[in-house]
């Protein structure tokens, strides 16, 4: 892993330390990093590729499907079990 996919992973375990689970915007993340959108996407698309992270599509009714989804963090959830 680049120091990018670092970053969002650790965006998203910042934002998942309750649940488990985040539900972040893109450019939520992108400000957090401050990267842009298609490097931040790149990088989801990696970590879920290494089954580090789970995304949850999440379409909202109310806003004709623009919305966040949702991250799970794998590795957070299997050091709960």
């Amino acid at each position: 892993m680049n120091q990018t996919e670092r970053d969002v992973l650790d965006t998203i375990r910042r934002y998942s330390v309750k649940y488990g689970a985040a539900h972040l915007k893109h450019e939520t993340i992108e400000k957090t990093i401050k990267k842009y959108n298609a490097i931040v996407r790149r990088a989801i698309r990696k970590l879920e590729k290494l089954e580090i992270i789970e995304r949850i599509h999440y379409i909202r009714p109310v806003m004709s499907g623009l919305g966040a989804n949702i991250y799970v963090n794998n590795l957070l959830m299997t050091s709960r079990n």
